[in-house]
């Protein structure tokens, strides 16, 4: 896959299994020669499809390990200080500390109560509400949905009060966080559940476009300042997690690059240390992981309808979902490398099979719909849109090609009721199984079951609007 970013032309190159093996930026000159190759990062994957390793030019070679559970072993860096982490959990994949010999202590209620030297103390709705670290100590309050409404005390950046403002349908749409420094408001603009927009007093704004073929991870940002016509377009390099590696500007000069720690704190951002560092880094690039914003108040990222720990790799709140999330209401993920859960519900990942040979060949492969509430329908109505009839010439919820099935993006927008379909192989989608999806989100946002009659009822309501 080829796109033009500014003066980058970057290239994906992925296996016949849809794995991206290799992502490089190039300067978009008549002539490529080696030295133009200034960004490059390669992946290789474990007979299980774990991400074994990275080399990458800015961040050397990076090597992961796994338990048999798929879980995140270990996490060895050679360049960054030979930095090596190891880690082990209990049966509910829960962290426990550094196997010193003694029984580890049980983990109420999957309340982790100390990680390293980290203390929580939580609610009695399981919601955290004081965390501290040596001399950092925060304290969170709530309302009766369990959003987190205020914080105080010591942060990354000194002391500050915050206050987080939310919307009906669950989206945090203004901060405004008092430090040292002043006060200072943000507010947030939202396509959907994903953030399209953020507002500053001073009149800046940031407005973030996203990838078409990845709906969670970002492709650009278009900064504006007060009284200018022209904003600046910032690009994006990703991940497989949609977390932000490099942004760059118009011209091809590096603006941030990150150095992710192993559950996605940024333990470095760009300095002197980075080969081709831009002069003028940006001073805020909050992107972290799929869907998630971090808050340089608290150091937590707040990831739709749930705050993340990037220091824990947990969740700060249970699962709104409950025990459909799963059996451990705090955890992301059990590899957050490959895994995504950009709204804070998901309990599998999605699967998406842009790229890959199991992509219908030979017609349309991947339209957008509205969801009807039953998988027939929607397979009739991507039918529709790519045109695939049956031998009668009728396009029904089957007239698609024979060894081939509908697959659902996990990207349902429950505005316009709408997500992204794929024509896929049949042998290829069930190998994916279990996997989340637009159906699983519109069960979770809707409370109603897929091919019941409330789902398609919900489903019609929505698509006469």
């Amino acid at each position: 896959m080829v796109r033009f970013t500014g003066m980058l032309t970057q290239l994906r190159e992925y296996d016949s299994s849809g794995r991206r093996i290799l992502q490089r930026s190039l300067l978009s000159t008549g002539v490529t020669l080696p030295e133009q190759d200034i960004l490059s990062r390669a992946f290789r994957y474990t007979a299980r499809d774990e991400l074994a390793g990275v080399s990458d030019t800015l961040r050397g070679e990076i090597q992961y390990g796994y338990d048999a559970e798929g879980r995140l072993l270990k996490h060895y860096e050679a360049r960054q200080g030979h930095r090596s982490d190891a880690f082990r959990y209990d049966l509910a994949d829960n962290l426990l500390p550094e196997d010193d010999g003694l029984p580890a202590p049980p983990v109420t209620d999957n309340r982790l109560g100390q990680w390293q030297n980290l203390f929580m103390e939580y609610d009695g709705w399981g919601n955290l509400i004081r965390r501290r670290r040596g001399t950092e100590e925060q304290h969170y309050a709530y309302d009766a949905e369990n959003r987190l409404i205020s914080a105080r005390g010591t942060g990354p950046e000194g002391a500050f009060e915050a206050r987080y403002h939310w919307d009906a349908l669950g989206r945090r749409t203004r901060k405004i966080v008092t430090t040292a420094r002043g006060t200072e408001e943000t507010r947030f603009l939202w396509q959907g559940w994903r953030l399209l927009q953020e507002q500053q007093e001073n009149g800046a704004c940031s407005t973030y476009v996203y990838d078409p073929a990845e709906e969670w991870s970002p492709l650009a940002r278009i900064d504006h300042r007060q009284h200018e016509a022209q904003g600046d377009i910032l690009w994006f390099s990703t991940d497989l997690n949609g977390a932000p590696l490099e942004v760059t500007d118009a011209s091809g000069k590096l603006r941030w690059s990150g150095q992710y720690g192993s559950f996605g704190e940024v333990t470095r951002q760009t300095d002197g240390v980075y080969r081709r560092a831009s002069q003028t880094s940006l001073s805020h690039q909050p992107l972290r992981y799929a869907g998630q914003y971090a808050d340089a108040e608290t150091g937590l990222h707040y990831n739709l309808f749930r705050y993340y720990d990037p220091q824990t790799g947990r969740f700060t709140v249970q699962d709104p979902i409950g025990l459909a999330g799963g059996w451990n209401l705090y955890q992301y993920a059990p590899n957050p490398l490959t895994w995504i859960d950009p709204t804070g519900l998901s309990r599998y990942p999605g699967v998406d099979f842009s790229g890959s040979d199991a992509l219908y060949p030979d017609g349309e492969s991947i339209v957008k719909i509205q969801m009807t509430g039953s998988r027939y329908g929607d397979f009739k109505a991507a039918n529709e849109i790519a045109g695939y009839a049956n031998a009668s010439g009728n396009i029904t919820g089957k007239s698609h090609p024979e060894n081939y099935t509908g697959h659902h993006l996990n990207d349902y927008d429950p505005v316009s009721n709408t997500s992204t379909m794929q024509l896929v192989d049949t042998s290829a989608h069930e190998a994916t199984f279990p996997h989340s999806g637009s159906v699983s989100q519109f069960e979770q946002h809707h409370g109603v079951k897929y091919e019941s009659a409330e789902a398609k009822k919900t489903a019609k309501s929505l698509n006469c609007k």
